[in-house]
């Protein structure tokens, strides 16, 4: 007898659609095509039920990118439009607003 959640375990990735699945994580989001500029787990369930027509739990689908080389282990994502020159300019010559502590008040009680 059957409960009708054995299919949706049997649904999984051929090996030539995980490598293709692996291609994608790795080039990363796209802001104009994913409408996000980082992937996330939830994202990449349903980039996989929509390009495959496969669904996977949140656990499945951590698995099988770890099966597959991906590792969430990642640098914080940039924004498109962020000028790195700009802000290291910004960070060397901005003004420091926060004032020193006195010296004769000791940092813990």
């Amino acid at each position: 007898m059957s409960t009708g959640t054995a299919a949706a375990h049997d649904a999984r990735l051929s090996g030539a659609q995980q490598r293709l699945l692996k291609e994608r994580v790795l080039a990363g989001a796209d802001l104009e095509r994913d409408g996000i500029v980082a992937y996330r787990i939830l994202d990449i369930r349903a980039l996989v039920a929509r390009e495959f027509g496969v669904d996977y739990s949140h656990g499945a689908m951590h698995h099988l990118l770890h099966a597959i080389g991906c590792s969430w282990l990642v640098p914080r994502p940039r924004h498109p439009k962020g000028d790195a020159e700009a802000q290291d300019e910004f960070k060397k010559n901005s003004r420091k607003w926060s004032m020193s502590s006195p010296t004769n008040i000791p940092a813990s009680r």
